[in-house]
């Protein structure tokens, strides 16, 4: 099961770490200049961030959070695999239930 999904593209999956800075100067500080070389590596690997694999941006959210099944409900409602209902409240548990029953299979080939 997917852990994350992108805001921006809809990619539901693993997270990509991504640190910061390059490591070729990190093996040019460790080599040449040993001084430089220890905090430069604690810094790259203090900033680390997660990324979307897909389109590469940092808007990758946990899927079960708030925020992510936020994102997962409008990703469906945009690719057409929920109707939307305007007779029940929209944070219903059972309008929830009903969307997850009645998804439509997706192609991949299609997109």
């Amino acid at each position: 099961m997917a852990e994350y999904i992108c805001s921006a593209c809809g990619y539901e999956g693993n997270a990509r770490r991504r640190k910061r800075g390059s490591a070729a100067l990190e093996w040019a500080l460790w080599l040449v200049l040993l001084f430089p070389g220890p905090p430069y590596s604690i810094w790259r690997r203090v900033g680390v961030s997660k990324e979307c694999p897909h389109c590469h941006k940092e808007t990758i959210v946990r899927l079960n959070s708030g925020e992510g099944w936020a994102v997962k409900k409008r990703m469906d409602r945009e690719l057409g695999l929920v109707a939307e209902s305007l007779n029940q409240p929209s944070n219903s548990a059972v309008r929830q239930f009903e969307e997850i029953k009645t998804k439509k299979p997706v192609n991949p080939d299609q997109w």
